[in-house]
């Protein structure tokens, strides 16, 4: 909420600023497109959260939240208005953008009690509930991809290829999920890589990329989101120190990045087919025949003002956490900043003491969680004995 009220006056100033007027004497009209904006800065914020939740205090979650969506219209402000990219539902702007902010945000609030934490697990409630929110964004994501674009055609093709995008995610991430969970399907998998064909299709999805590219894109972007969660997750955590709690990286850096790759490619062969496009070449083609370079250049810049921006708020966030310090059994927690329900270590208690056989283990057998670390399934309420 307060993410999406600071982006109004924000989204004025770029307005200024592309209109080359004065700020102050700007008269900014705020309509449906300008609430989209803010709604599209908190959803790269919440991107951004996602990589440290659990680690972090509500004050420091509130810098951030003030922080990044000056940096994120800055970028947005250079790569659409000076530099002339495209990007039809944020799959730069926003996926990469959140999502690489957050990483860097997390080389500041990863230590070793954080990485031995026992609470970043997940229950079954949990999964089931986030299970719902994985259908409901499923359902919407087409919608998200071709809110801002021109009406008539562009939108229609924005719908069409994200909606197969995502069929083709889901299809891979089932098959590949099935491949290295050991015969079994895991939920971690399921409740994110089914999702990152909308994300691979945030920079092409107005482009008329055909259907087999659409199918293909989401089919090669679940599957490396998976191959994330498995490989590369732990990996960066083993490595580097990035926690990624959410695995924002699989799901929306990754896919972000595909994605933007595509633009590049994309946009060399059909930028030249004006004629194909109408009256809407302009619109989606802003860099005319120079697209694909401009393509490029945004997307560099997108990194580097996301990774730079982030190392710089991360530093200032770990001054902030000071003042507040979290104490050994306070991470991933919830008692530590929300009243609890009256059975919540009866609750988590039960959990708990589940025999280990009735988890899909033999007796005896060594009880670890593989999966990599993320928002939807993890339960920040377990207590710490």
């Amino acid at each position: 909420a307060l993410v999406v009220q600071w982006s109004i006056p924000i989204w004025g100033v770029v307005q200024a600023l592309t209109a080359h007027v004065n700020v102050t004497d700007y008269i900014y009209h705020v309509g449906i497109s300008a609430l989209i904006q803010g709604l599209f800065c908190a959803a790269a914020v919440m991107i951004s959260f996602g990589a440290i939740l659990g680690k972090v205090t509500p004050s420091q979650l509130l810098f951030v939240g003030i922080v990044e969506p000056v940096l994120y219209f800055l970028n947005l402000y250079i790569g659409t208005v000076l530099i002339k990219a495209f990007d039809s539902g944020g799959g730069m702007f926003i996926h990469t953008f959140g999502a690489y902010y957050g990483l860097s945000l997390c080389l500041f609030v990863t230590n070793q009690h954080t990485l031995s934490s026992r609470d970043n697990t997940s229950s079954y409630s949990t999964d089931l509930t986030a299970m719902a929110g994985t259908i409901f964004l499923w359902i919407m994501w087409p919608s998200f991809n071709a809110a801002l674009l021109p009406l008539g055609d562009a939108q229609l093709r924005a719908i069409i290829n994200t909606f197969l995008s995502l069929t083709g995610s889901t299809i891979s991430t089932f098959i590949f999920s099935r491949i290295f969970a050991h015969t079994k399907f895991d939920m971690v998998h399921i409740q994110n890589s089914t999702l990152a064909g909308g994300v691979v299709m945030g920079v092409v999805a107005a482009w008329d990329i055909s259907i087999a590219g659409a199918i293909s894109c989401g089919l090669v972007a679940g599957a490396v989101s998976v191959i994330g969660y498995v490989f590369i997750s732990p990996f960066l955590c083993r490595r580097f120190s990035l926690q990624d709690v959410c695995g924002v990286h699989n799901l929306h850096g990754i896919p972000g990045v595909i994605g933007s790759i595509v633009g590049i490619l994309a946009a060399i062969r059909v930028s030249h087919r004006a004629s194909k496009y109408g009256a809407e070449f302009p619109l989606i083609f802003p860099g005319a025949s120079n697209q694909a370079t401009r393509q490029m250049i945004a997307f560099f810049i997108t990194i580097g003002i996301a990774v730079v921006g982030g190392l710089i708020t991360g530093f200032l966030m770990k001054m902030i956490g000071k003042l507040n310090h979290f104490h050994p059994g306070d991470w991933f927690n919830d008692s530590l900043f929300w009243e609890i329900p009256s059975d919540y270590y009866l609750v988590q208690s039960r959990e708990a003491n589940v025999p280990e056989f009735s988890k899909g283990k033999e007796p005896g057998t060594e009880m670890r969680d593989t999966r990599a670390p993320h928002l939807e399934s993890a339960n920040y309420g377990s207590p710490t004995n």
